[in-house]
C-alpha cells in the first residue's frame, strides 16, 4: 500500500509459478487478478533482441504488475484499466 513494490527488486518473483487461474475474490478484483496473471505471463515470455535485452523487456510488465497489486489492495484503479 505504500507503493514500495520495486520492479527491479521483486520482478524476479514473477518468474515463478503463475498465479492460480481462479481468483480468490468474487468482486471487481477478479478482473485485476486476471490482469496480474497476464502481466506475469508477459514477464516470463519476454525475450531479448538486438534492440532491448530480456531484462529491459521485463521492466514494463513488472511495473504494471506492481500498479495492479496496489489497485488490488484498494488504491484507485489505473486509468488504463476500465471497470467492467
Amino acid at each position: 500500500m505504500a507503493g514500495s513494490f520495486r520492479a527491479d527488486r521483486y520482478g524476479p518473483l514473477l518468474a515463478g509459478g503463475l498465479l492460480p487461474a481462479t481468483p480468490p475474490f468474487a468482486d471487481r478484483r477478479r478482473r485485476l487478478w486476471q490482469r496480474l496473471r497476464e502481466e506475469q505471463r508477459y514477464y516470463q515470455e519476454a525475450k531479448g533482441d538486438q534492440v532491448f535485452s530480456a531484462e529491459k523487456r521485463r521492466a514494463l510488465p513488472a511495473e504494471t504488475f506492481g500498479r495492479l497489486v496496489l489497485a488490488l489492495h484498494g488504491t484507485r484503479l489505473p486509468r488504463w484499466l476500465k471497470e467492467e
